[in-house]
């Protein structure tokens, strides 16, 4: 024994006696991920559908009881009112979200990161993409979408089943693995279900629980589907991809500065030229690239479907595109016109050209016709040019200013038979109008030639103005005393003119109108709340609507006006409905108590049918309350028989 022990010191010397290091505990399992870092990384809503599988336990129990109470006390995920109760058949509708960028992700991450003790759980969400892309933009289906294809592969692989990040968003319509559409209804039962219900389970409905896997091959047309889509679905997953390598706090920044020189590569720095190749609003450009707002994800689509630039690469620092070489060429033939819209030697040739038509024409007809609001761009453009059209423009102007339209001798005559003509009618028509009627551009010749007819016919037509507008005026005085008082709005109508009309040249007449009405309303709805009055003290415990219809008003013009009233009148009614309830359940009790009486002397069982027979009709005619109300009438007396 002496001569082993020291062997046996040897052995106990080799043990290792320090306390081996533990991991940390977590809530719940610490499931990993699926996909983080590619394509097809896992959605959020998966993730918990299947935590909730490895636990054993359905998703809305998971989150009722665990990872409710694993949320920040200021931003809870389950409300409190139910939060320590079981959850209903379904979630919010809102509950699409989780997988967003917004404040319901955030939340949801929080819950599920500190149940399970992953820091990672974000980058199954959108969160990271927060100061690229619009809040408020319509970003994620609301309900669920999948692959058949990619679940059955999955399932004969012996691989578990998910839902990847990618057929959340509503912008991918097609698997990017095998170029199908994308389904949203159950084969089975016709319906479907959000990303994540109460008895949801990755790859199963969540309605009829049937399998959503298919093995048949794809049809004919898969293959012609629209580039468009597919081009999405690649670009989308390289954007998902690269989430764990963005800088999230320097996103806006990053995705500014490679916009800057994408503008400047593309269209030589001119932002307008820019827009009009991705065909992306002027002001969303600048918007952009000042950093005063956040793109739109269908317009930075555009722009990198337009370009040919993936979408990944705008979110990355010293990226270098392969812009092709057509879209760079007609980039720079662009910039080079600047602010012309055509080629600036052929517009140098039209406004050359204008010099030689007849009538000449004026500049701003000109740039008319080049499709130019303003002259600005064709004076700077050719400014000598310019000035040889206005200059011809005025002379010709000049010449017809001085004689007749139409040269004819009899010409004189008919335009002051005319002028006659219209003084004397009651309402004589304006000389603008024959002047545009006999063919001339203006009044000018007419009150050269004939001044005192179209003074005569000027001061008639004041005249018939003032008269009108005293007729108005007298109106106005009158409605005021008027019961009740017309609105303005209405007067104006009856008068035949328009309500501005009355408020611009009658501003103190149409106040007190105003005054008049509001205190006839005052009044009136000092009327209908009596009358309400006597209708709540006549008739107690009347409905709302039935006080509505006695007064003649409507229930929202009740609660708009009266809300404390109408309040009132709910209140008496709830009271007179619990009196009735009260007095029905004691006719109740004592109807119930004397058919048992009544039956047990004639030797009967007094069943609930038997009982049901001998009640009256103020009696409650709840078979619950009848049943207790038999079971404790037989226990009290004692009867000895089971109802």
């Amino acid at each position: 024994m002496d001569g082993l022990r020291p062997h046996m010191l040897d052995a106990f010397d080799s043990w290792d006696l320090e306390k081996p290091q533990l991991p940390r505990r977590s809530l719940l399992h610490p499931l990993e991920p699926i996909g983080v870092g590619t394509p097809f990384v896992e959605s959020l809503t998966s993730y918990i559908t299947r935590l909730a599988e490895v636990h054993a336990v359905t998703v809305s129990d998971l989150v009722g009881y665990a990872l409710a109470g694993c949320a920040p006390e200021d931003s809870p995920i389950v409300p409190k009112a139910v939060r320590h109760y079981r959850m209903g058949p379904g979630f919010r509708p809102e509950v699409h979200g989780v997988n967003g960028l917004a404040e319901d992700a955030r939340r949801w991450i929080a819950a599920v990161e500190t149940a399970t003790d992953r820091p990672d759980l974000r980058f199954l969400t959108l969160r990271p993409l927060k100061q690229v892309f619009c809040k408020n933009a319509a970003l994620l289906r609301k309900a669920q979408a999948w692959c058949p294809e990619c679940l059955q592969e999955r399932r004969q692989n012996g691989q578990p089943a998910y839902l990847p990040l990618s057929w959340h968003l509503q912008m991918i319509t097609l698997c990017q693995k095998h170029r199908r559409p994308l389904e949203d209804r159950c084969p089975n039962c016709g319906r479907g279900f959000g990303p994540l219900m109460a008895r949801a389970r990755a790859g199963y409905c969540s309605r009829c629980r049937h399998w959503l896997g298919d093995e048949s091959p794809r049809c004919e047309d898969v293959d012609s589907a629209d580039a468009d889509g597919a081009w999405i679905a690649s670009s989308a997953g390289g954007v998902l991809a690269s989430l764990p390598q963005l800088e999230e706090y320097h996103l806006r920044e990053i995705l500014r500065e490679n916009l800057t020189k994408l503008v400047r590569e593309v269209a030589g720095g001119n932002r307008r030229v820019f827009a009009n190749l991705t065909g992306v609003p002027h002001a969303t450009v600048c918007g952009c690239l000042c950093g005063r707002t956040a793109p739109r994800p269908d317009l930075l689509v555009l722009i990198c479907r337009r370009l040919k630039v993936p979408i990944s690469g705008l979110l990355g620092r010293n990226v270098n595109w392969e812009i092709p070489h057509d879209i760079l060429a007609a980039g720079l033939l662009a910039s080079r016109r600047g602010f012309w819209r055509d080629d600036p030697e052929t517009i140098k040739r039209r406004l050359q050209g204008s010099l030689m038509r007849n009538p000449p024409p004026s500049l701003h007809e000109v740039a008319l016709s080049l499709n130019y609001r303003t002259c600005v761009p064709l004076r700077r453009l050719d400014p000598e040019c310019c000035k040889q059209i206005t200059l011809r423009y005025r002379a010709y102007q000049g010449a017809q200013s001085t004689r007749w339209a139409i040269p004819d001798r009899g010409r004189p005559a008919m335009i002051e038979k005319a002028l006659t003509a219209a003084l004397a009618g009651d309402n004589p028509t304006p000389v603008a109008r024959i002047a545009t009627e006999l063919g001339y551009e203006s009044v000018c010749s007419l009150n050269l030639y004939f001044p005192e007819l179209c003074r005569a016919i000027a001061l008639k037509q004041e005249h018939i103005r003032s008269s009108r507008r005293e007729e108005l005026r007298m109106a106005l005085t009158a409605a005021i005393l008027e019961e009740p008082p017309p609105a303005t709005a209405a007067l104006a109508r009856r008068l035949g003119c328009s309500h501005g009309k009355l408020t611009y040249y009658f501003p103190d007449l149409c106040r007190r109108l105003m005054d008049a009405r509001r205190d006839w309303e005052a009044r009136a709805r000092e009327g209908v709340w009596a009358r309400l009055q006597e209708l709540i003290a006549s008739r107690k415990g009347a409905s709302v609507a039935e006080i509505c219809c006695a007064a003649r008003i409507s229930q929202q013009w009740l609660w708009v006006r009266f809300p404390e009233l109408a309040r009132q009148i709910a209140a008496g009614r709830r009271e007179r409905r619990i009196q009735i309830r009260d007095q029905q359940r004691a006719v109740l009790q004592h109807d119930v108590r004397r058919a048992v009486i009544e039956l047990s002397s004639r030797g009967l069982r007094p069943s609930f049918i038997r009982v049901n027979q001998l009640l009256s009709e103020q009696a409650a005619k709840d078979w619950k309350l009848i049943r207790e109300e038999l079971d404790a009438v037989i226990r009290e007396l004692g009867c000895g028989l089971e109802p």
